[in-house]
């Protein structure tokens, strides 16, 4: 006999009543598995995971005893994999879920804290027994690093490694390339929580249990309604996501634990890989003289070199305009496009820095974003800060963020969507983006945003640097595109 919860819940009950981790999907039969495993850095989820994310949203959202949680929000995962010819899905959590590490339906933990005796002897000695500040460090760091030590990867080629192992081989060919390097992870202090993120977890299991990983895809899920219950809960410091969005895996924790983990797989490039040629091309000169030179910089193109080794416009003014020596005022991340000052002098640049450190160079935004905002105008204030566990992704962070201001009027709606101007009056990062996706903003997140939107998208960021006004050496200059 079918009762009512399985009435109104036919996949949240298929979910709660399968007692094994591996999840048939109940819909898309007829949809074809993946060729390839998906970068979990850029992707726009497979439709297999898109269903497998809906039966696991449904089941989170009517548990009760997790709606406290789910008020502030919690990632979640899916990967489809086949399991002796069958397709089905797993699914994880990041970090623990009502304070349990294993909970039925999801995939374990690759390292179970709450089962280790020494762990949780020694955690309770730091917190309740030492009273000196440095022994609480220095214990809490030798505590980090044993942990490290137990968490044990495992990749496609069925390599095994620590995580501590693992991040020490990422820095020595990845990031610090000095031939004196010689220092170890620790010293680079791997971000707390690490390894218990949703896509290791997943792959962990798979290779572990003779399943083949195919796509996977990170969701947020947020209960609106308990939301209001536990309003509290959410002053201090939130992340700018969206219940039922999907997002990239992290980077500070997840790229290098992923880079070692994904060995074995056949692995999508990402869609930007192949872009900088056309990119380059695409920049125009608006204005040059003997101390300035102007440019309209395409969205994806970098303003300046970073680690990824991808081309920018520091690239565009040595190969194509021939010029040495430059100075940046001021940047353009990498998806917005638009107006871009750069100095041929050192003079010049302190000159027009002062102007920007000042708040005297007049800039406007054009943006669309996602819903009908409904006032016409308005200010918005928050105080923001760097994710230090996920660059280049910023946080609101009302006690320790810096301060941070946008003005802001409504040029027009159109088919469910806002089309705005924008005027920064600080220049935080990644500032418009988060001003605009923010709840305490205009939770309306700028149209192609990847990072604060919607990973399942594969537009280019709405927002372009149109106006910029700047004084040189007495004269007033105006650019418009």
């Amino acid at each position: 006999m079918i009762s009512k919860t399985q009435e109104l819940f036919p996949c949240r009950w298929q979910f709660l009543m399968n007692n094994e981790i591996f999840h048939r999907l109940t819909m898309g039969a007829d949809i074809h598995p993946p060729l390839s495993f998906n970068n979990p850095f850029d992707y726009v989820p497979h439709p297999l995971c898109v269903l497998a994310s809906q039966e696991v949203r449904e089941t989170v959202l009517h548990e009760v005893s997790w709606e406290k949680e789910l008020s502030t929000g919690k990632m979640f995962g899916v990967m489809i994999v086949e399991k002796e010819g069958e397709l089905g899905y797993l699914a994880a959590f990041s970090g623990q879920l009502n304070g349990e590490s294993i909970v039925d339906g999801f995939v374990p933990p690759i390292y179970d804290t709450n089962s280790s005796y020494y762990f949780q002897e020694e955690m309770h000695s730091i917190e309740h027994l030492i009273s000196n500040k440095e022994e609480r460090r220095n214990r809490s760091l030798l505590l980090q690093d044993w942990l490290f030590r137990q968490y044990i990867c495992v990749n496609g080629n069925n390599e095994k490694k620590s995580i501590m192992d693992i991040f020490t081989e990422y820095y020595r060919k990845k990031m610090l390339k000095q031939e004196n390097y010689s220092r170890n992870a620790s010293s680079h202090h791997i971000p707390s929580g690490t390894g218990e993120c949703c896509a290791p977890k997943m792959l962990q299991y798979a290779f572990l249990n003779g399943m083949r990983p195919l796509s996977m895809a990170e969701f947020w899920v947020q209960s609106q309604s308990a939301s209001m219950q536990y309003r509290h809960l959410k002053a201090g410091t939130t992340e700018v996501r969206h219940d039922g969005k999907f997002y990239p895996s992290c980077h500070g924790k997840c790229r290098p634990l992923l880079d070692f983990m994904l060995r074995g797989l056949v692995v999508e490039q990402s869609q930007e890989d192949d872009l900088d040629t056309e990119l380059l091309d695409r920049v125009k000169t608006i204005y040059e003289n003997d101390y300035v030179i102007v440019v309209d910089k395409p969205g994806g193109l970098l303003s300046v070199p970073g680690r990824s080794g991808r081309k920018s416009i520091a690239d565009w003014l040595r190969d194509i305009k021939q010029i040495d020596t430059f100075w940046f005022v001021h940047r353009l991340d990498q998806a917005t496009s638009g107006l871009l000052v750069i100095c041929k002098d050192e003079v010049t640049y302190k000159y027009l820095q002062q102007q920007f450190v000042r708040h005297e160079v007049e800039k406007t935004y054009e943006a669309w974003v996602e819903g009908n905002v409904e006032s016409d105008s308005g200010k918005i204030t928050l105080r923001m800060r760097p994710d230090f566990s996920d660059p280049p992704r910023q946080l609101v962070d009302q006690d320790h963020g810096k301060h941070s201001v946008t003005r802001w009027k409504v040029l027009e709606r159109k088919n469910g969507k806002t089309h705005l101007e924008l005027y920064p009056d600080t220049g935080r990062t990644h500032q418009l983006r988060v001003h605009c996706a923010h709840p305490s903003g205009l939770n309306s997140p700028i149209v192609g945003d990847r990072l604060y939107g919607n990973q399942n998208t594969s537009g280019a960021l709405c927002l372009r640097a149109t106006r910029l006004r700047i004084n040189l050496y007495g004269k007033d200059l105006e650019f418009t595109v």
